[in-house]
């Protein structure tokens, strides 16, 4: 996937910690927002909020060991909500 074995292994960092922090969507938010297969909890306010808050810090991560190898993965600066 890379160059080198920096290169690979900042493409390895970008693809698990993007792994770790989108399958929190997937037991927080889906099953209730998406497939409406159960229903909203109380607090689905605060639940998207931490999903989001999660994403953010994710991408904020990446962005900036990104940065310090002279590289640019986030190519967008907001996250909007489902």
């Amino acid at each position: 996937m890379g160059s080198d074995l920096w290169e690979e292994t900042l493409n390895d960092m970008v693809q698990e910690t993007c792994i770790e922090a989108f399958s929190g969507i997937g037991r927080k938010v889906y099953w209730w927002k998406i497939f409406k297969r159960i229903p909203e909890p109380e607090n689905k306010d605060e639940v998207l909020a931490e999903v989001r808050s999660g994403a953010l810090k994710a991408v904020n991560y990446i962005q900036k060991i990104a940065e310090n190898r002279g590289k640019n993965f986030i190519i967008s600066d907001s996250v909007r909500p489902i």
